[in-house]
């Protein structure tokens, strides 16, 4: 992984915040996520076990969304 960001060169902090990823259907879907941030520009950034981490939960709203039959362009909560 990444130590300082590529961008502006300060060392990178390992923070927690929600993100919410968009989609035709179900619609938008926040998801807690563990990730790498730039203090000075807010680049982010996801190693690889983040990013399964995240894919996984994803994987598990959306199924979950599937089955309520949301229209598109909801906001899930």
């Amino acid at each position: 992984m990444l130590d300082v960001c590529p961008n502006c060169g300060v060392k990178l902090e390992l923070v927690k915040k929600k993100r919410v990823f968009n989609f035709d259907n179900p619609g938008k879907i926040p998801i807690d996520c563990t990730l790498y941030e730039c203090p000075k520009c807010g680049e982010e950034f996801l190693d690889e076990k983040q990013s399964l981490d995240v894919v996984k939960k994803l994987d598990k709203a959306m199924k979950a969304e599937r089955k309520i039959k949301v229209p598109a362009g909801s906001i899930l909560v």
